[in-house]
């Protein structure tokens, strides 16, 4: 029987993502976790996300048996790895959703019919992006990657970070009536949100269109609904 015990890399979070790659490759795929975090989502890498004292083939087996989704960084050398063809294997097995990244090799074998995204190994944001479009269309990590964006709204550092998420929301289909309460409060909670200038442009009518209700800016550059709005006295 699979050990569950949680990984250590996950860090609690709800949505854990095993990158597959060879060694050679791990700075490559230390880019990809970075780009992951900036969403709020986990991941990992193995060989750095292994305290030296531990079994490092159990922490593995571990991280692989409760991921929920499996990135295959293609590159010169994977094929011939004793590790990594089994480890898609695991993800094949367990039906976990696949992204392979095709730096330099196509998807062969089982994970052939899977449309590759490529990469030119310059930003990793892409990867990221798919991800969590991935999670979206995954029926059972959609509400978790709302709740994760949400998040990551929550804790976005710097004006080019927060901006760097607008385009999620156009990805979302709806938001429950919590979600629409946690994203107001995480959006008028952090000022790298507010002020960010591309965010504040889309931010009401995305949100009008995912919950129904209208929305405005008010003179702080904070979301309001618009009947809350319009009962306060003047």
């Amino acid at each position: 029987m699979m050990n569950q015990q949680p990984c250590t890399a996950w860090n609690q979070s709800p949505i854990r993502v095993f990158i597959s790659h060879v060694d050679q490759f791990k700075f490559d795929a230390l880019r990809i976790k970075s780009a992951l975090a900036d969403m709020k989502i986990a991941s990992f890498v193995a060989h750095e996300d292994i305290e030296p004292s531990e079994d490092w083939q159990s922490e593995i087996t571990r991280a692989l048996s409760t991921m929920n989704m499996f990135v295959a960084l293609l590159t010169q050398g994977f094929h011939e790895s004793y590790w990594t063809d089994q480890e898609i294997g695991f993800a094949l097995a367990r039906r976990t959703p696949i992204l392979p990244v095709n730096f330099g090799l196509v998807p062969y074998g089982f994970i052939g019919k899977i449309q590759a995204l490529r990469w030119n190994g310059q930003t990793s944001t892409p990867i990221a992006h798919k991800v969590f479009e991935m999670a979206l269309d995954n029926p059972k990590l959609r509400e978790t990657a709302k709740d994760t964006y949400i998040s990551a709204v929550a804790n976005a550092l710097g004006f080019n970070h927060a901006n760097s998420l607008v385009p999620f929301l156009f990805k979302i289909d709806c938001f429950s009536e919590n979600q629409e309460a946690t994203f107001v409060d995480a959006y008028n909670s952090n000022d790298q949100v507010f002020q960010a200038f591309e965010f504040r442009k889309q931010v009401t009518d995305q949100l009008e269109r995912l919950t129904g209700n209208p929305y405005i800016i008010d003179m702080s550059n904070k979301l309001c609904k618009l009947d809350e709005f319009e009962d306060i006295p003047f």
